[in-house]
Parts: C-alpha cells; sequence; structure tokens
C-alpha cells in the first residue's frame, strides 16, 4: 500500500470501512503505527510526483499513477460499498421522483449542481454555476450522486473540522434520471453505509461510477423534478 504520511489515519478508516474480518481491522491499526505501508512524499517520489507550475501551490502537486504503483506493489480491489441493479428502469422506491437536477447548498459560494443528462444518462457537476471540469475541459459526470448528510466535529466549515460517518441521517440517492429520499445508516466505522428508502429498503444504484456529497445537515438538499408524462418514468 502507497499512503502520503500525513494521510495515514485517512487511510486508516478508509480500510476499516472496507475490512470483513478481524484481520483486515488489524491491518488497518497497522497502518497507524506505519507497518506494511509505503510512505510517499515528494522528497522521496521521485518522477512518480511532480509539481504542475501553472497553477497555484499547494494545489498543483500531482502523482503519475503507473509509477506510484510501483512502489506499493499490486492493487487489490476492495469489496463493494453499494448495491447495484442490472435494471435500465428508475427505481420505484418509497420517495423517488424523477429529477432534472439537485443542488447542495454548501456554504458562500461552494453550492454544487447535479443536472442529468437524459441523453448520456449521467449526472453533471457544476459548482458555483460554472461545469465542474478536468484539465482537458470535459465536466465531471458520475452514474449516481448519493448525498449524506453528516454533522462535523469542530463545526462545518471549520480548518481541520472531521466528519463523523457513524451514526444515520438523511441521505438523497440520484440514479437513472431519479431522485431517492432516504437515509444512510453506519453503525460502526469497520462497516459499510447503508442506503435505504422510506419502507427500510437498500436503494440499489446503477452501475458506473459514483460521488459521493457530504454537507452538514443545515445545509439545503434541492431537488428539481422533472414533469412526467402521464404514464412515463421520466427517465
Amino acid at each position: 500500500m502507497i499512503v502520503a504520511e500525513e494521510s495515514l489515519i485517512f487511510f486508516q478508516r478508509v480500510i476499516r470501512q472496507l475490512a470483513r474480518d478481524e484481520l483486515a481491522v488489524r491491518a488497518a491499526t497497522a497502518l497507524r503505527k506505519r507497518f506494511s505501508v509505503v510512505l510517499v512524499d515528494e522528497s522521496r517520489a521521485g518522477n512518480a510526483m511532480y509539481r504542475e507550475r501553472s497553477r497555484v501551490a499547494p494545489h498543483n502537486l500531482y502523482g503519475r499513477g503507473d509509477l506510484l504503483f510501483q512502489k506499493g506493489g499490486t492493487p487489490v480491489p476492495p469489496p463493494p460499498l453499494f448495491s447495484y441493479t442490472s435494471k435500465r428502469s428508475a427505481t420505484t422506491a418509497p420517495g423517488t421522483q424523477a429529477a432534472l437536477a439537485a443542488r447542495v447548498g454548501f456554504n458562500g459560494s461552494y453550492a454544487v449542481d447535479w443536472t442529468w443528462d437524459a441523453t448520456r444518462r449521467v449526472w453533471l457537476r457544476s459548482t458555483s454555476g460554472r461545469p465542474f471540469v478536468v484539465a482537458s475541459g470535459n465536466q465531471i459526470t458520475a452514474t449516481n450522486v448519493v448525498i449524506m448528510a453528516i454533522t462535523y466535529r469542530g463545526g462545518a466549515g471549520a480548518m481541520q473540522a472531521e466528519g463523523v460517518l457513524t451514526g444515520e441521517g438523511r441521505a438523497v440517492v440520484l440514479t437513472g434520471g431519479v431522485a431517492v429520499e432516504g437515509r444512510w445508516i453506519r453503525p460502526a466505522v469497520d462497516r459499510p453505509a447503508r442506503f435505504v428508502d422510506a419502507a427500510g429498503r437498500t436503494i440499489p444504484l446503477t452501475p458506473g461510477n459514483t460521488w459521493i456529497e457530504l454537507p452538514d445537515p443545515s445545509y439545503p438538499i434541492t431537488v428539481t423534478p422533472a414533469v412526467v408524462p402521464a404514464g412515463g418514468s421520466g427517465t
């Protein structure tokens, strides 16, 4: 495993979330003690990391994935964090509505919008009213968007605030052109979160990439409903 030195505790939590047995949990604890971990930082990465001088530091440090993987062995796929459906049709779970878009009202100018593209069957991400793009200029897209309302130790928006990712809270799942109102449930840090609808059933996602947004419960989550023709699903 490759870990930036300042990220040890974060990766410990990730591994514990993916863990299924006691051995994996022990491996997560070993991370904190810096065992079985390849520590990589800018001074030791060689040409596996570099600074993009056209961007402002500290947000200009990049890594070359193939070279970084060479420093940490062969990656192993983790167990799945979500449940998926093989059906193309929209879910009929309670609390479901066809949706054109959804907004996560982070403070200031950091509001995030996800807009449904029915032709490509993806959600398009925008921030501050502008498309959120990668270096190529292509807009970020997601097959699924999971919005989890969580609290923050230290206060939402405060420097070094830490999200509380155990317990339960409101969730809105965007998938297949619909928004499903539900809840997330995660009783312990070594278990993945479950996302359930109003009837307590697991909300299935569409196979593809998934983005997770983590707003404080005080931030508004607004869904723009689609106009659904009579007898149609809106997707």
